[in-house]
């Protein structure tokens, strides 16, 4: 059953990325996989394509520099699932900056926003990296925003040091981020 789940979000998913391409004047476009199995995007598009549930969401940007964009929705943990996790998400720094929030949603919201940030970056990195090659160094709660700097240097284009901002809301169950970049 989750297997068909997961499958229909999948497809929900780029069912929407098509829509949106057909408004960017890509009617017909084929939306393939990479060998990675990312989303293949038309060569001026950057994009993203997050699902949880009944939720699909999918981010597109033109771009005539490199760019790249990364969306994610998470359920909110669980208090026990969010204690299990914690250490393996957020350093202790991490967690003191984010201590205005309750766990559940501290934990969910600084995997979301990591989750957004690998998704914005690994397009143009084409490697993986870790939960801890990113901090969330500061939280803008009124204005949903995070800064985010990146822990490891991962490339020329992505030194330690650079850092993003992550736009972020709750919606009920869910925890919604988004990373956007241009050079």
């Amino acid at each position: 059953m989750a297997g068909k789940r997961r499958r229909a979000e999948y497809l929900a998913g780029r069912y929407v990325a098509q829509l949106l391409l057909q408004k960017m004047g890509y009617a017909g476009f084929a939306l393939h996989r990479n060998w990675d199995r990312t989303p293949l995007w038309p060569a001026d598009i950057c994009g993203t394509i997050s699902h949880a549930g009944d939720t699909v969401l999918c981010a597109l940007h033109r771009f005539f520099s490199p760019a790249g964009v990364g969306i994610d929705v998470e359920y909110l943990m669980s208090s026990r699932r969010a204690a299990l996790v914690q250490n393996i998400i957020l350093t202790r720094q991490e967690s003191a900056v984010l201590a205005c929030l309750p766990l559940e949603r501290r934990v969910t919201l600084a995997f979301s926003a990591k989750e957004s940030l690998f998704k914005a970056i690994y397009p143009r990195l084409l490697r993986p990296f870790d939960f801890n090659a990113s901090e969330i160094l500061s939280i803008e709660a009124s204005s949903r925003l995070l800064v985010m700097r990146l822990c490891s240097h991962l490339s020329a284009a992505f030194p330690k040091g650079r850092c993003f901002t992550a736009q972020y809301r709750q919606e009920s169950d869910k925890i919604i981020t988004l990373v956007h970049y241009q050079e």
